[in-house]
């Protein structure tokens, strides 16, 4: 199972939900940072900019790791700090892996879609497997015990409402069809 972990904001409910995932299907986990593209080409400060980008996805892997262990210390896992857009790097890594787990930052609608660091969006529709994205509560002690599953019609659409309701039948959480919009 793969999960992204954002350099910027730890998501610690979907590392939870991963951990509780991995411990049901007794998968392993791999933690997966993307260090993106220095913006605007090169410039003097660049080598500066790029360890500084490395040393800050070190650490967020290192504090997920925490995470997960004070979550479960007996849960396999491995992390990856590598090069490239977030969501290109966690969809090439998907192409292996049974699941993909992201958090979400609840962007707005045009900063999910046109955010260089956004995951989500373009992640759930470019996966080549299930992705789960775990929202943070908007209220602390808050909870959003329900799936969501988008449904186009599509093969995979077919395959994510088959992936949900195997979930729902291991969790008895509440499990609900999302439209999205169709073709012309």
């Amino acid at each position: 199972m793969i999960v992204g972990i954002d350099p910027r904001q730890q998501s610690v409910p979907a590392l939870a939900w991963a951990v509780d995932e991995d411990v049901r299907r007794r998968l392993s986990l791999r933690l997966v940072t993307a260090v993106p593209p220095l913006p605007g080409g090169q410039h003097t400060d660049a080598p500066w900019r790029r360890t500084t980008l490395r040393a800050q996805g070190d650490d967020a892997l290192a504090e997920a790791v925490a995470t997960v262990r004070a979550l479960h210390a007996e849960v396999p896992l491995t992390t990856e700090l590598l090069d490239g857009t977030p969501s290109a790097v966690l969809c090439q890594k998907a192409a292996r892996a049974q699941m993909t787990v992201v958090g979400s930052r609840r962007l707005t609608r045009p900063e999910e879609l046109f955010s260089v660091g956004s995951v989500a969006v373009p992640v759930s529709a470019q996966a080549d497997c299930p992705v789960v994205v775990v929202r943070e509560p908007e209220h602390a002690g808050e909870r959003h015990p329900h799936l969501v599953v988008g449904v186009d019609g599509s093969e995979s659409s077919r395959a994510a409402v088959e992936f949900a309701v195997k979930r729902q039948r291991c969790t008895a959480l509440p499990c609900g069809p999302c439209g999205c919009g169709g073709g012309p």
